[in-house]
């Protein structure tokens, strides 16, 4: 069982709060106090809860998949009404994000080969195997999994 948070960092993440007038996220929040990110939390939700902070917007970061980024919530003191959480982006939209990113950086041709390599790994994992009748008849059927092929 984890140790409850101690009582003096919640100054700690409100003094911060207070310097920041576009508001914080959780990691920056423990970025700047040095604070774990357990007692981070746990100390954002009670303000929220409480009515002492909203989320006054939303941060993505890169970090998410393929470049799609994850939204974080920017958390501001006082009271206020939250902002809604974007929508999440497409598969097509992150594919064109980072598309973007990588023809101005000058890596376009790399990105077209790993996506082509992605493609055909897909195509032949999705791929039933065939067999004709007499091989099926001399030698059944084919083994769908590698512990039928280990077995059989």
């Amino acid at each position: 069982m984890s140790p409850a948070p101690r009582k003096t960092n919640l100054p700690k993440i409100i003094a911060a709060l207070e310097l920041a007038p576009a508001g914080l996220t959780q990691i920056e929040l423990q970025r700047i106090t040095g604070v774990s990110a357990g007692t981070v939390h746990k100390f954002v939700h009670q303000l929220h809860d409480e009515g002492l902070a909203h989320i006054a917007a939303w941060k993505t970061d890169a970090a998410g998949g393929a470049g799609g980024g994850v939204y974080q919530a920017r958390y501001k003191l006082g009271k206020g009404e939250d902002k809604p959480k974007p929508p999440r982006l497409t598969p097509a939209a992150v594919y064109r994000r980072v598309r973007r990113r990588l023809v101005k950086a000058g890596e376009l041709a790399e990105f077209r080969a790993t996506h082509a390599e992605a493609q055909r790994r897909n195509y032949w994992l999705k791929k039933e195997p065939r067999r004709d009748a007499l091989t099926s008849f001399f030698f059944g059927d084919a083994a769908n999994s590698d512990n039928d092929r280990r077995s059989a």
